[in-house]
């Protein structure tokens, strides 16, 4: 391969790279539109809800499921797998 050839493709492959980073911006830009969206639904229905996985783990709730259940400050934000099994206090 000729200096100009090699050249002509590094060029390319920049390109290539550019255009792939600019569409997953735009991707994430997306995503995060569309997830404030969902969390603001969930937020303001008067339902208490709780979304887990295939795996059973809790991928996602709203404050009227942490208030009804009484889930104490502490294990609000945390990353526990089962936060909310066994934290139901004054049944």
């Amino acid at each position: 391969m000729d200096r100009a050839t090699h050249s002509g493709l590094a060029r390319f492959l920049a390109g290539v790279i550019l255009l792939v980073l600019i569409w997953v911006a735009a991707l994430r830009r997306r995503v995060e539109e569309k997830t404030e969206v969902l969390r603001a639904v969930l937020e303001s229905t008067a339902d208490g809800i709780l979304a887990v996985n295939s795996e059973g783990q809790a991928v996602a709730r709203n404050r009227k499921f942490l208030d009804m259940w009484r889930i104490p400050e502490a294990l609000r934000n945390g990353h526990s797998e089962r936060p909310y099994s066994n934290s139901r206090s004054g049944n």
